[in-house]
Parts: C-alpha cells; structure tokens; sequence
C-alpha cells in the first residue's frame, strides 16, 4: 500500500490487506516507510499508523 499524505493532520490506520487468499497484518510487513519516529519520516517501528508519505509492504526484488 502506498500513502500519500498531503494534509498533515490526516493519518491512515492499517491493520491489514487480504491478498491472494492471505490475510497480512500491517505491522508485520518487511518495509515500512510511512512510520514517524525518532523525529523523521521513516524512523519509528512498523506500527498500523501511516503518518507520513511512503509504502507499507512486502519487499519486491525483481
């Protein structure tokens, strides 16, 4: 999923996706770049809250 926060009091909560008959939570995905902490984008854990610009998924190498 990628977010695209463009007002700055707008958040997303995502708990999970239902993919190819597979449910995946949120906060077990491999990246996370919508997360806000230690000060900057990016840099918190992978909680459900998307609070910046950025993907929350499965890293793809292709």
């Amino acid at each position: 999923m990628e977010y695209d926060n463009d007002v700055s009091a707008a958040d997303v909560i995502l708990d999970s996706v239902y993919v190819n008959g597979e449910t995946r939570q949120a906060e077990n995905m491999e990246l996370n770049t919508a997360t806000y902490g230690a000060g900057r984008c990016g840099g918190g854990s992978l909680p459900e809250i998307m609070r910046c610009n950025g993907v929350c998924g499965v890293v793809s190498y292709s």
